[in-house]
């Protein structure tokens, strides 16, 4: 962002999940409900709690997250509030970056730590003993493996002499290395739509543009839109790319590539943490390929979630077939590579103690499209999904990435191929062809046949209604629309024609 925006303006209620989704032991099917889908993924089946109510039930809590769910701004909002008096007013706040403590401060207890953040005006070690403290651990995941040691035995110790005082103490899913005995583990839970809506809904009117409300609020009817903004980093992007363009329509590809950049890329180098590669060769091109393999091989076998077991040998199996990986795969534990992902980018995501998937269905769309232009020989294997409904967003995905004309070539043969000895196919266009070919106008020939293609089959879709005497004005207005939408069409597709 060019300039910082109020947390008091835009701050919207988190809930929290009082179960890790991570270690249910539940089957593909409790997963996916009746049929595996993207609309049966990432849906929370437990009850969702005020993030301000688990604070008040438990004394230490411990609140893990995906990589932006929003654990640093539910921490900072807390502190504000018992700043503001509206919540824990016996409570004196300190809020803690443990990277910042453990990379600047090697010789200090955490005590002594909080003791300088109160610049020594507080008798820190009595308001500490009788719990008037709240201490707010931030980012457990961001501290150096030559330090986690001495902070996770300093917490440890912190919890034991001082038992009365609460603490809240956050960390990334998949990073988390020890379970502290003393706290309550929860889970950051995604936002509902409402949350999305309200959060939104605050982040115009912060920025003065109250006319983008409505508008936004529309988006959110599409799935795949949704589904990204149910992340409170993504859905940050979502409106900062929607001052600027209104319309997502056609950008989709670019949308997709600019979420999924912010997550592998972008987000923790904005916040300053250069996070460990377990494997060198591992940088940021071969991630992408990788999880570009997942997703397309994954697709093909009609997988929104895959086995952890299986996922490890992919992961595996990819190392072994590049001479650049091969060294390092020897020694390979593909369950690190897997927690490395999901801590660092949460691109891939722990559903259950068994199964994997994207954090967002839209990812692996996204990600298959790009797989399938980066290597044309793929399209051999695809061309039999043109008919599948299934493949209609990576299909449509791969026209705008990359060089579109082989896809749309490739697409055009495979159905001509498909209707050419369909006999009532073939008369239906050649119907299309002479109506176009008698028009008047001056309308470009492609756009006269698409109109009176979708006239046609407005038309025909609306006989097959059963519709009754009384809902015969209906059926005219709804005609009407038809033929507007259509001519509307016909119109755009004359003026690209044009171009």
């Amino acid at each position: 962002m060019a300039a910082p925006v109020p947390i008091d303006g835009i701050y919207t209620d988190v809930n929290i999940l009082e179960k890790l989704t991570s270690t249910q032991y539940s089957d593909l099917a409790e997963l996916t409900g009746d049929a595996v889908s993207r609309y049966g993924l990432g849906k929370v089946k437990q009850e969702r709690v005020p993030g301000m109510t688990a604070l008040q039930n438990h004394l230490t809590l411990m609140i893990l997250g995906q990589p932006g769910a929003g654990k640093t701004t539910f921490l900072k909002r807390i502190a504000m509030e018992c700043l503001q008096g509206t919540l824990r007013t016996d409570k004196i706040p300190v809020f803690i970056p443990l990277k910042e403590f453990s990379d600047l401060q090697p010789s200090m207890t955490l005590p002594q730590y909080v003791q300088s953040k109160w610049q020594g005006q507080l008798q820190t070690a009595d308001l500490l003993r009788a719990g008037h403290a709240l201490v707010l651990l931030d980012g457990l995941d961001e501290v150096a493996e030559v330090h986690f040691t001495r902070i996770r035995d300093g917490i440890d110790q912190f919890t034991a002499d001082f038992s009365l005082c609460p603490v809240v103490l956050t960390c990334r899913i998949a990073a988390q290395k020890y379970t502290f005995p003393r706290f309550t583990e929860v889970e950051m839970a995604n936002f509902t739509k409402e949350q999305t809506i309200t959060f939104a809904t605050k982040w115009f009117e912060a920025k003065k543009l109250p006319e983008k409300i409505e508008p936004f609020k529309n988006k959110m009817e599409d799935q795949a839109i949704a589904e990204l903004a149910t992340s409170p980093l993504l859905l940050t992007l979502l409106c900062m790319l929607f001052e600027e363009r209104p319309n997502f329509e056609g950008d989709r590809a670019e949308l997709y590539r600019k979420a999924f950049e912010v997550l592998l890329e972008k987000w923790d180098g904005t916040r300053g943490h250069g996070r460990p590669n377990p494997y060198k060769g591992l940088g940021v091109d071969e991630k992408q390929n990788l999880l570009g393999e997942i997703a397309y091989q994954r697709f093909v076998q009609n997988e929104y979630l895959f086995p952890q077991k299986s996922l490890e040998a992919q992961i595996q199996e990819f190392f072994a077939m590049r001479p650049g990986l091969a060294e390092e795969g020897k020694k390979l534990d593909p369950e690190v590579v897997l927690n490395s992902i999901e801590s660092q980018h949460g691109l891939l995501v722990k559903r259950s103690s068994e199964y994997y998937s994207f954090s967002h269905l839209t990812f692996q769309e996204y990600l298959a499209a790009r797989q399938i232009q980066s290597d044309p020989n793929l399209w051999e294997q695809v061309e039999r999904y043109i008919p599948d409904r299934r493949w209609r967003e990576v299909l449509l995905l791969t026209v705008t990435i990359g060089k579109p004309d082989y896809a749309i070539k490739t697409m055009k043969s495979y159905i001509d191929a498909m209707v050419s000895n369909d006999a009532g196919i073939q008369q239906f266009l050649v119907w299309c062809l002479r109506k176009a070919e008698a028009a008047r106008g001056g309308y470009k020939p492609p756009a006269l046949r698409f109109f009176y293609f979708a006239l046609a089959r407005d038309r025909d879709l609306d006989r097959a209604l059963d519709l009754d005497r009384d809902l015969a004005l209906d059926r005219a207005l709804a005609l009407d629309r038809a033929l507007d939408l259509a001519l509307a069409r016909a119109l755009a597709l004359d003026r690209d024609l044009d171009l």
